[in-house]
């Protein structure tokens, strides 16, 4: 018997045994030449925008990475917030978290809503939050950069801007970052960061110098943005114990600098 081509076949028959082909085969096909490609790109377009369990394509493409998915469900009009509810983050959230810069970028510019509050975990939170949360600076200066609120809440319940927090887990580089593109440290209008890095210094281990560092340096970066040492000294939740004592000391020194211009 004389072997038939493939590409030979009809082309409803072609349609019919891609239709019953798993995704790395289709793909394998249309790879094979551009008269499969011109056939069968209906059917990988279908096969793109089919929901993976709970999460719609375009989640799905952004907790993959897959930047060629995105731009294929973008160009059929699927939007870049679809499949998104308050138990599940939109795609954009999903990148933020991946630290995937190209795609976030992506996901905005065909536009994702970055200062949406509805996703719900404790509170919530809008991305740059995430992004404050990774230490994550080069996403925080994207998301500012196309409109990310920097002043964001998390809700009228946990009251916490993306600078503080930056300042709870510890990130020197994001809490810099977040001050440089303007955070204000009396966002609250009664700030407490500085007392609630003492209480962190207080708790922390004798042994735990990485976490002294980065906290005594966090402190200085916002007392240089105008944060009163007075507040750490006068709370009643101030721990008078030599840790503490020293992390004041640093504290005063750099409120001189920053008054004193030293």
């Amino acid at each position: 018997m004389t072997p038939i081509s493939f590409v030979s076949l009809p082309n409803e028959m072609i349609l019919q045994i891609a239709s019953d082909t798993d995704d790395s085969s289709l793909l394998s096909l249309i790879l094979c030449s551009r008269s499969l490609y011109n056939l069968l790109e209906p059917v990988l377009d279908i096969r793109a925008m089919a929901p993976r369990g709970d999460l719609s394509a375009m989640q799905w493409a952004a907790v993959r990475g897959y930047l060629g998915l995105v731009h294929r469900l973008i160009m059929h009009d699927v939007h870049p917030d679809t499949g998104a509810t308050d138990t599940e983050p939109p795609a954009v959230r999903h990148a933020v978290e991946a630290r995937n810069l190209q795609m976030v970028e992506l996901l905005i510019i065909f536009g994702a809503d970055i200062n949406s509050l509805s996703y719900k975990i404790c509170g919530n939170e809008a991305v740059i939050h995430v992004a404050a949360a990774n230490g994550d600076s080069d996403m925080i200066e994207l998301l500012v950069s196309y409109g990310a609120n920097i002043s964001a809440n998390l809700d009228e319940i946990y009251d916490r801007t993306p600078l503080y927090v930056a300042v709870w887990n510890g990130h020197v580089s994001a809490v810099q970052t977040l001050l440089e593109l303007g955070a204000d440290v009396y966002e609250d209008g009664d700030s407490e960061l500085l007392v609630e890095i003492a209480e962190s210094v207080a708790c922390s281990e004798v042994g735990a110098t990485g976490l002294w560092d980065r906290m005594a340096k966090i402190g200085e970066l916002l007392v240089q943005a105008g944060a009163d040492v007075r507040e750490v000294s006068s709370s009643d939740r101030f721990p008078d114990a030599p840790r503490n004592v020293e992390f004041l000391g640093i504290m005063v020194a750099a409120q001189q600098r920053a008054t004193w211009g030293a």
